[in-house]
């Protein structure tokens, strides 16, 4: 890879400065010199082609400016636009959405035209601050850039993980507070046509002004991290990929979607074209019975009640994630989160991975460096040449998938009522509480803690 020379230094910026941001998303990636690099040579390269503004505002949205070669000075590389009609050809009408959605006229947001937008700042290569002058005046809104068509309320106090993640103390019954709001939006999804809220993290719950208020966020059903997903949704999402994946065994494969056909008995269209399916598009969720999309709920409550009573932003340092600071310990270990409250992330967790692991290895990120840490008894040993590092993650995976297939299977015979001894503890989502249950827990513990006070 061939670096671009920083204005302020004589020097390259360093290959394992590079790798340590490989799956970087923070701000920390703006600093290095590839990123300085990729924003000044497209400055460069627009600034000598005629009419340039008029061209680009006339391209279709989803465009891509392609760099064909990467050469040490900013101003050489050679670029070029590839237009992107696809974006267009699936978004939909106002007049379509208007239909789908079936809001009464006074409840349609106002419509303005992209260019009128004005960015303030690039928060993420997802997310933008904008102002929308002719609607807001100066009030900043949030904007997916990945998710056309919609514009947000800012809220600068950020996310829950943001404040998990700066160590501040947070008062008993403040986290308290959040997480009765938390679990009181879920009741309400239950009962909402949406029937259920797939993204739950830390991440989708934004704190208001006051900093009182938990509110929700990406309501697109586009799934979550396997981290905050219960074993009845990723274990089926990890089956669907590799059943289309020709890498997989033909036997293999057959078997995935013999298992598939079972367990997601009415998938979804997979067109490409918007057609506001009235269950979704998430199969894995949309397949479940209302009961077992309630439990599954729960399963996410319970991990984002963990990072709020443990202060961590999220549940396991990961090689393939990247977080502004790791978590200091990873669950299933509790350091500051009462007995009580202890016992409930416990039955909510019923089924998690992390409870009927039978793995050896553990991978970490060590700046540029993939290690392997094995497990003696309860003690880490860090260590890993290549060899061992790829053994790791070859026993690694072959144990995740022999775990997905049994729990494919048992969930299989759960819904065929054929259940063996021993499925019910492994599927974990019979033996959770509801959520009114868990609420009722957490109000009792609201009410004990103001007492104490």
């Amino acid at each position: 890879m061939v670096m671009a020379r920083k204005k302020k230094a004589k020097t390259h910026t360093s290959l394992k400065d590079t790798y340590e941001e490989v799956y970087g998303s923070s701000q920390r990636v703006w600093k290095l010199g590839i990123s300085e690099y990729i924003v000044q040579a497209p400055n460069s390269w627009s600034a000598r082609q005629p009419y340039f503004d008029e061209i680009y505002r006339a391209l279709p949205y989803g465009s891509n400016i392609v760099f064909e070669n990467i050469v040490p000075f900013p101003s050489q590389p050679r670029i070029r636009i590839i237009p992107d009609n696809t974006w267009g050809e699936r978004l939909l009408s106002i007049e379509t959405l208007r239909d789908f959605l079936d809001l009464p006229p006074n409840g349609w947001p106002a419509s303005i035209h992209m260019n009128s937008l004005e960015v303030v700042f690039q928060i993420n290569e997802n997310v933008a601050l904008v102002r929308a002058p002719k609607i807001g005046g100066s009030t900043p809104f949030i904007f997916k850039t990945n998710v056309a068509g919609f514009l947000s309320e800012y809220y600068p106090k950020g996310n829950l993980r943001d404040v998990l993640e700066s160590k501040s103390p947070i008062p008993s019954i403040l986290q308290l507070k959040w997480s009765i709001q938390i679990a009181e939006t879920l009741q309400h999804v239950r009962a909402s046509p949406a029937r259920f809220y797939s993204d739950l993290k830390p991440d989708n719950l934004v704190i208001s002004g006051l900093g009182r208020d938990i509110i929700f966020i990406d309501f697109e059903q586009a799934g979550n991290w396997d981290t905050f997903q219960p074993s009845e949704t990723f274990y089926l999402t990890w089956m669907e990929k590799l059943s289309a994946r020709r890498e997989v065994l033909e036997v293999r494969r057959k078997k995935y979607k013999s298992l598939l056909d079972l367990n997601i008995p009415h998938p979804s269209s997979k067109e490409w074209a918007c057609t506001n399916p009235s269950v979704g598009y998430f199969d894995a969720w949309t397949n479940l019975s209302p009961y077992e999309q309630e439990q599954a709920l729960v399963f996410s409550l319970g991990k984002v009640l963990w990072c709020i009573f443990e202060g961590c932003s999220h549940t396991r340092n990961s090689i393939d994630e990247e977080y502004e600071r790791e978590v200091d310990h990873e669950f299933p270990e509790f350091r500051r989160t009462s007995e009580p409250l202890q016992q409930l992330i416990r039955k909510c967790m019923y089924g998690a991975p992390e409870y009927n692991s039978t793995e050896q290895f553990h991978q970490v990120r060590d700046g540029p460096r993939v290690n392997v840490e094995s497990s003696a008894g309860s003690e880490w040993s860090c260590h890993g040449s290549p060899r061992e590092v790829l053994e790791a993650a070859r026993t690694l995976w072959s144990d995740r998938l022999s775990r997905m297939e049994r729990y494919v299977e048992a969930k299989g015979r759960w819904m065929q009522n054929s259940h063996q001894e021993g499925d019910v503890q492994l599927l974990g989502f019979p033996l959770r509480p509801t959520l009114a249950e868990t609420l009722e827990i957490l109000n009792n513990e609201l009410r004990d803690t103001v007492f104490r006070a």
